[in-house]
Protein backbone atom coordinates (compact mmCIF):
# COMPACT_ATOMS: atom_id res chain seq x y z
CA UNK A 1 0.00 0.00 0.00
CA UNK A 2 1.21 3.30 -0.66
CA UNK A 3 2.14 5.31 2.21
CA UNK A 4 2.34 8.75 2.09
CA UNK A 5 4.40 10.86 4.90
CA UNK A 6 5.51 7.69 6.11
CA UNK A 7 8.92 7.52 7.84
CA UNK A 8 11.90 5.42 6.00
CA UNK A 9 14.05 4.76 9.14
CA UNK A 10 17.22 6.17 7.37
CA UNK A 11 19.37 8.45 9.39
CA UNK A 12 22.19 9.53 7.13
CA UNK A 13 25.12 11.24 8.28
CA UNK A 14 23.53 14.61 7.28
CA UNK A 15 20.74 14.30 5.60
CA UNK A 16 18.42 17.36 4.64
CA UNK A 17 16.07 16.94 8.12
CA UNK A 18 18.87 17.03 9.86
CA UNK A 19 20.25 20.16 8.73
CA UNK A 20 16.40 21.15 9.82
CA UNK A 21 16.52 20.35 12.86
CA UNK A 22 20.54 21.58 13.74
CA UNK A 23 19.22 25.25 12.34
CA UNK A 24 16.16 25.28 14.20
CA UNK A 25 17.65 24.67 17.50
CA UNK A 26 20.46 27.12 16.75
CA UNK A 27 17.84 29.56 16.06
CA UNK A 28 15.97 28.90 19.05
CA UNK A 29 18.89 28.83 21.11
CA UNK A 30 20.14 32.01 19.42
CA UNK A 31 16.57 33.71 20.16
CA UNK A 32 14.33 32.15 22.14
CA UNK A 33 13.88 35.76 24.51
CA UNK A 34 12.69 38.04 21.33
CA UNK A 35 10.56 34.79 19.30
CA UNK A 36 6.94 35.59 19.87
CA UNK A 37 4.88 32.59 20.66
CA UNK A 38 3.52 31.71 16.95
CA UNK A 39 7.52 31.77 15.57
CA UNK A 40 8.59 29.57 18.31
CA UNK A 41 5.74 27.06 17.56
CA UNK A 42 6.91 27.08 14.28
CA UNK A 43 10.31 26.15 14.67
CA UNK A 44 8.93 23.39 17.44
CA UNK A 45 7.04 22.29 14.32
CA UNK A 46 9.85 21.95 12.11
CA UNK A 47 12.32 20.45 14.46
CA UNK A 48 9.27 17.55 14.83
CA UNK A 49 8.72 17.51 11.30
CA UNK A 50 12.47 16.90 10.56
CA UNK A 51 12.63 14.18 13.27
CA UNK A 52 9.08 12.53 11.57
CA UNK A 53 11.07 12.57 8.28
CA UNK A 54 13.84 10.77 10.14
CA UNK A 55 11.87 8.29 11.77
CA UNK A 56 12.67 9.47 15.09
CA UNK A 57 8.20 9.64 16.15
CA UNK A 58 9.17 10.17 20.29
CA UNK A 59 11.21 13.15 19.36
CA UNK A 60 8.53 14.13 16.74
CA UNK A 61 5.92 14.14 18.94
CA UNK A 62 7.50 16.08 22.18
CA UNK A 63 8.24 18.90 19.81
CA UNK A 64 4.88 18.87 17.68
CA UNK A 65 3.66 18.93 20.95
CA UNK A 66 5.43 21.96 22.12
CA UNK A 67 4.30 23.84 18.92
CA UNK A 68 0.89 23.23 19.77
CA UNK A 69 1.03 23.98 23.32
CA UNK A 70 2.33 27.14 22.21
CA UNK A 71 -0.20 27.85 19.10
CA UNK A 72 -3.09 25.40 19.60
CA UNK A 73 -4.65 26.39 16.16
CA UNK A 74 -1.45 25.49 14.35
CA UNK A 75 -2.80 23.09 11.80
CA UNK A 76 -0.08 21.50 10.45
CA UNK A 77 1.61 20.32 13.52
CA UNK A 78 -2.01 18.66 14.40
CA UNK A 79 -1.45 17.23 10.97
CA UNK A 80 1.83 15.92 11.77
CA UNK A 81 1.14 14.49 15.43
CA UNK A 82 -1.74 12.72 14.26
CA UNK A 83 0.56 10.94 11.46
CA UNK A 84 2.90 10.32 14.82
CA UNK A 85 0.38 8.61 16.72
CA UNK A 86 -0.94 6.86 13.76
CA UNK A 87 2.42 5.34 12.98
CA UNK A 88 2.86 4.66 17.26
CA UNK A 89 -0.57 2.46 16.91
CA UNK A 90 -2.27 5.47 19.33
CA UNK A 91 -4.94 5.15 17.21
CA UNK A 92 -7.73 7.43 19.41
CA UNK A 93 -5.20 10.01 19.86
CA UNK A 94 -4.61 10.12 16.27
CA UNK A 95 -8.19 10.30 15.42
CA UNK A 96 -9.10 13.01 18.33
CA UNK A 97 -6.14 15.67 16.35
CA UNK A 98 -8.02 14.26 13.17
CA UNK A 99 -11.41 15.01 13.84
CA UNK A 100 -11.03 18.47 14.90
CA UNK A 101 -8.56 18.89 11.61
CA UNK A 102 -11.66 17.89 9.42
CA UNK A 103 -14.28 19.93 11.33
CA UNK A 104 -12.51 23.17 10.06
CA UNK A 105 -11.61 21.63 6.66
CA UNK A 106 -14.00 19.17 5.53
CA UNK A 107 -12.37 18.30 2.27
CA UNK A 108 -9.39 18.42 3.28
CA UNK A 109 -7.76 14.26 0.97
CA UNK A 110 -5.14 14.62 2.98
CA UNK A 111 -6.60 14.39 6.45
CA UNK A 112 -9.61 11.84 4.92
CA UNK A 113 -6.70 9.96 3.31
CA UNK A 114 -4.99 9.80 6.88
CA UNK A 115 -8.04 8.89 8.51
CA UNK A 116 -8.59 5.90 6.56
CA UNK A 117 -4.78 4.89 6.62
CA UNK A 118 -5.58 4.53 10.52
CA UNK A 119 -8.37 2.62 9.74
CA UNK A 120 -6.36 0.15 7.71
CA UNK A 121 -3.56 -0.21 10.32
CA UNK A 122 -5.85 -0.60 13.04
CA UNK A 123 -7.35 -3.52 11.07
CA UNK A 124 -10.68 -2.17 10.20
CA UNK A 125 -11.15 -2.82 6.55
CA UNK A 126 -14.46 -1.17 6.47
CA UNK A 127 -13.81 1.85 8.20
CA UNK A 128 -10.97 2.06 5.73
CA UNK A 129 -12.96 1.45 2.84
CA UNK A 130 -15.39 4.17 3.83
CA UNK A 131 -12.61 6.71 4.45
CA UNK A 132 -10.72 6.10 0.93
CA UNK A 133 -14.61 6.57 -0.66
CA UNK A 134 -14.62 10.19 0.83
CA UNK A 135 -11.60 10.84 0.09
CA UNK A 136 -11.57 10.34 -3.88
CA UNK A 137 -14.55 12.25 -3.62
CA UNK A 138 -12.30 15.14 -3.58
CA UNK A 139 -10.00 13.61 -5.63
CA UNK A 140 -11.10 11.12 -8.04
CA UNK A 141 -7.77 11.01 -9.77
CA UNK A 142 -5.25 10.47 -6.93
CA UNK A 143 -2.97 7.46 -8.42
CA UNK A 144 -2.35 6.87 -4.46
CA UNK A 145 -5.67 7.00 -3.54
CA UNK A 146 -6.83 4.29 -5.94
CA UNK A 147 -4.04 2.03 -5.29
CA UNK A 148 -4.62 1.83 -1.68
CA UNK A 149 -8.47 1.54 -1.77
CA UNK A 150 -8.03 -1.32 -4.10
CA UNK A 151 -5.34 -3.07 -1.46
CA UNK A 152 -8.34 -2.33 0.85
CA UNK A 153 -10.75 -4.57 -1.39
CA UNK A 154 -8.23 -7.05 -2.16
CA UNK A 155 -7.35 -7.52 1.39
CA UNK A 156 -11.34 -7.68 1.92
CA UNK A 157 -11.50 -10.37 -0.81
CA UNK A 158 -13.61 -7.91 -2.99
CA UNK A 159 -10.83 -8.43 -5.98
CA UNK A 160 -13.79 -7.07 -8.08
CA UNK A 161 -14.09 -3.87 -6.28
CA UNK A 162 -9.97 -3.84 -6.46
CA UNK A 163 -10.02 -4.39 -10.69
CA UNK A 164 -12.63 -1.02 -11.00
CA UNK A 165 -10.26 1.42 -8.89
CA UNK A 166 -6.97 -0.20 -10.12
CA UNK A 167 -7.92 -0.33 -14.01
CA UNK A 168 -8.99 3.73 -13.38
CA UNK A 169 -5.57 4.26 -12.02
CA UNK A 170 -3.64 2.28 -14.71
CA UNK A 171 -5.97 4.24 -17.39
CA UNK A 172 -4.29 7.56 -15.50
CA UNK A 173 -1.09 6.59 -14.95
CA UNK A 174 2.20 6.93 -17.93
CA UNK A 175 4.06 4.20 -15.97
CA UNK A 176 3.27 2.99 -12.55
CA UNK A 177 4.19 -1.22 -13.49
CA UNK A 178 3.04 -1.48 -9.59
CA UNK A 179 -0.58 -1.02 -10.69
CA UNK A 180 -0.39 -3.54 -13.60
CA UNK A 181 0.86 -6.60 -10.99
CA UNK A 182 -1.90 -5.33 -8.64
CA UNK A 183 -4.37 -5.52 -11.12
CA UNK A 184 -3.08 -8.99 -12.53
CA UNK A 185 -3.22 -10.54 -9.48
CA UNK A 186 -6.53 -9.38 -8.65
CA UNK A 187 -7.85 -10.67 -12.29
CA UNK A 188 -5.74 -14.26 -11.33
CA UNK A 189 -7.93 -14.37 -7.77
CA UNK A 190 -11.39 -13.63 -10.19
CA UNK A 191 -10.11 -16.44 -12.27
CA UNK A 192 -9.73 -14.24 -15.59
CA UNK A 193 -6.10 -15.55 -16.67
CA UNK A 194 -6.33 -14.32 -19.98
CA UNK A 195 -6.95 -10.16 -18.16
CA UNK A 196 -4.11 -11.53 -15.80
CA UNK A 197 -1.82 -12.52 -18.30
CA UNK A 198 -2.94 -8.83 -19.79
CA UNK A 199 -1.92 -7.16 -17.00
CA UNK A 200 1.11 -9.22 -16.09
CA UNK A 201 2.76 -8.57 -19.14
CA UNK A 202 1.97 -4.40 -18.68
CA UNK A 203 4.05 -4.79 -15.60
CA UNK A 204 6.57 -6.63 -16.78
CA UNK A 205 7.09 -3.96 -19.85
CA UNK A 206 7.22 -1.21 -17.21
CA UNK A 207 10.03 -2.79 -14.83
CA UNK A 208 13.94 -3.59 -15.48
CA UNK A 209 13.62 -5.99 -13.26
CA UNK A 210 10.80 -8.08 -12.35
CA UNK A 211 9.75 -9.51 -9.01
CA UNK A 212 11.16 -13.54 -8.77
CA UNK A 213 6.83 -13.68 -7.11
CA UNK A 214 5.34 -11.90 -9.37
CA UNK A 215 7.61 -14.09 -12.57
CA UNK A 216 6.31 -17.18 -10.63
CA UNK A 217 2.45 -16.16 -10.47
CA UNK A 218 3.24 -15.07 -13.97
CA UNK A 219 3.71 -18.65 -15.17
CA UNK A 220 1.48 -20.47 -13.06
CA UNK A 221 -1.25 -18.42 -15.16
CA UNK A 222 0.70 -19.05 -18.22
CA UNK A 223 0.66 -23.42 -17.34
CA UNK A 224 -3.34 -22.78 -16.39
CA UNK A 225 -4.18 -21.25 -19.75
CA UNK A 226 -1.65 -24.19 -21.21
CA UNK A 227 1.13 -21.62 -23.01
CA UNK A 228 3.46 -24.11 -21.54
CA UNK A 229 6.47 -22.90 -24.14
CA UNK A 230 5.71 -19.66 -22.61
CA UNK A 231 5.60 -20.06 -18.46
CA UNK A 232 9.02 -22.74 -19.09
CA UNK A 233 10.68 -19.33 -21.00
CA UNK A 234 9.48 -17.59 -17.55
CA UNK A 235 10.87 -20.67 -15.27
CA UNK A 236 13.92 -20.92 -16.87
CA UNK A 237 14.88 -17.41 -16.40
CA UNK A 238 13.70 -17.08 -12.47
CA UNK A 239 15.24 -20.07 -11.27
CA UNK A 240 18.81 -18.78 -12.18
CA UNK A 241 17.96 -15.57 -10.23
CA UNK A 242 20.23 -15.16 -7.34
CA UNK A 243 18.12 -12.52 -5.82
CA UNK A 244 14.64 -15.07 -5.64
CA UNK A 245 14.19 -16.33 -2.55
CA UNK A 246 14.77 -20.73 -1.87
CA UNK A 247 10.83 -21.24 -1.21
CA UNK A 248 10.46 -19.17 -4.82
CA UNK A 249 13.25 -21.29 -6.48
CA UNK A 250 12.14 -24.48 -5.31
CA UNK A 251 7.95 -23.78 -6.22
CA UNK A 252 9.76 -22.19 -9.48
CA UNK A 253 11.40 -25.46 -10.19
CA UNK A 254 8.90 -27.74 -9.36
CA UNK A 255 6.06 -25.84 -11.64
CA UNK A 256 9.00 -26.30 -14.18
CA UNK A 257 9.26 -29.89 -13.56
CA UNK A 258 5.58 -30.56 -13.57
CA UNK A 259 5.22 -28.38 -17.27
CA UNK A 260 7.99 -30.68 -18.47
CA UNK A 261 6.83 -34.21 -17.29
CA UNK A 262 3.04 -33.91 -17.87
CA UNK A 263 2.80 -31.45 -20.98
CA UNK A 264 6.21 -31.42 -22.76
CA UNK A 265 6.73 -35.22 -21.81
CA UNK A 266 10.79 -34.79 -21.10
CA UNK A 267 11.48 -37.16 -18.58
CA UNK A 268 15.53 -36.51 -18.19
CA UNK A 269 14.73 -32.91 -17.80
CA UNK A 270 11.96 -32.96 -15.67
CA UNK A 271 12.99 -35.51 -13.04
CA UNK A 272 15.72 -33.18 -12.37
CA UNK A 273 13.52 -29.87 -12.25
CA UNK A 274 11.58 -31.86 -9.37
CA UNK A 275 14.91 -32.84 -7.92
CA UNK A 276 15.91 -29.22 -7.96
CA UNK A 277 13.26 -28.21 -6.38
CA UNK A 278 13.18 -30.72 -3.24
CA UNK A 279 16.94 -29.39 -2.59
CA UNK A 280 15.57 -26.25 -2.01
CA UNK A 281 12.95 -27.68 0.25
CA UNK A 282 9.96 -27.54 -1.58
CA UNK A 283 7.41 -30.00 0.21
CA UNK A 284 3.74 -29.58 -0.86
CA UNK A 285 2.38 -32.98 -0.52
CA UNK A 286 -1.01 -32.04 -2.25
CA UNK A 287 1.03 -31.09 -5.24
CA UNK A 288 2.83 -33.70 -5.51
CA UNK A 289 0.20 -35.89 -5.27
CA UNK A 290 -1.72 -34.02 -8.07
CA UNK A 291 1.19 -34.40 -10.33
CA UNK A 292 1.83 -38.16 -9.87
CA UNK A 293 -1.81 -38.71 -11.31
CA UNK A 294 -0.95 -36.39 -13.86
CA UNK A 295 2.07 -37.75 -15.45
CA UNK A 296 2.31 -40.58 -18.17
CA UNK A 297 2.35 -43.99 -16.34
CA UNK A 298 5.95 -44.70 -18.04
CA UNK A 299 7.16 -41.60 -15.62
CA UNK A 300 5.42 -43.02 -12.49
CA UNK A 301 8.07 -45.36 -11.42
CA UNK A 302 11.43 -42.61 -11.80
CA UNK A 303 8.81 -39.93 -10.16
CA UNK A 304 8.21 -42.16 -7.24
CA UNK A 305 11.30 -43.38 -6.29
CA UNK A 306 12.55 -39.34 -6.14
CA UNK A 307 9.59 -39.09 -4.25
CA UNK A 308 10.00 -41.67 -1.84
CA UNK A 309 14.05 -40.60 -1.48
CA UNK A 310 12.91 -37.15 -0.53
CA UNK A 311 10.00 -38.27 2.45
CA UNK A 312 7.49 -36.88 0.32
CA UNK A 313 5.86 -39.98 -0.57
CA UNK A 314 5.09 -43.07 1.40
CA UNK A 315 6.44 -46.58 -0.23
CA UNK A 316 2.88 -48.01 -0.07
CA UNK A 317 1.37 -45.56 -1.67
CA UNK A 318 -0.88 -46.02 -5.24
CA UNK A 319 -1.17 -43.40 -7.35
CA UNK A 320 -3.63 -42.91 -10.36
CA UNK A 321 -1.04 -42.36 -13.55
CA UNK A 322 -2.67 -40.25 -16.46
CA UNK A 323 -4.01 -42.62 -19.21
CA UNK A 324 -2.41 -42.56 -22.07
CA UNK A 325 -5.59 -43.37 -24.22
Amino acid sequence: MSRRGRPSGLRPRLAPSVLVVLAAVLVIGACATTLGRDELAVEYYNIGSAYFDLGELEKSARYLTRALDLSPELARASYNLARVYVLQGRYDRAFELLDTLLSRDPGNSLVLETIAFAHYLAGDLEEAAYWYDRALDVGPTDLDLLQNRATVAQEAGRHDLAVRFLRRAVDLADNRPQLALSLAESERELGRNDAAIEAYRAYLEGVATAEPGALLSYAEVLEAEEYYAAALDVLDRLVERDDAKADVRARASFVRGRILLAHAREQESGIEAIRAALRLGYADEEAVSDLLSAVPAETVPALRAVLIDADLLHPGAEPTPESDD
